[in-house]
């Protein structure tokens, strides 16, 4: 996969996440959406990433915060949770090529 796909696979978990509850209701009368095959995935992979990166992925893509205020949350600096997000999206990478 390339780091653009990666990249355009988060917007959607993200944007999945901060919708669940809809995607959930929609789930009894549509049936699942392919998002949430992808954010299984996607979280299945993530389990064996080290603490902060797992920490990085729930709270970017899960939790839906922006850097900034993850950054806040976590006490590091905005530069740091962009260098550690990009440590995020080559792991995923490098896992996902199987």
């Amino acid at each position: 996969m390339t780091i653009k796909e990666i990249r355009k696979d988060l917007s959607e978990i993200k944007y999945y996440y901060s919708r669940i509850k809809e995607f959930n209701f929609a789930e009894n009368t549509v049936g699942k959406n392919d998002i949430i095959f992808k954010a299984e995935k996607y979280n299945n992979v993530i389990k064996t990433a080290s603490p902060i990166i797992y920490d990085i992925y729930i709270g970017l893509y899960i939790k839906n915060l922006t850097q900034e205020a993850l950054a806040d949350e976590l006490g590091f600096s905005s530069n740091y949770i962009y260098k550690i997000n990009r440590k995020l999206i080559r792991y995923l990478q490098k896992k996902l090529e199987f």
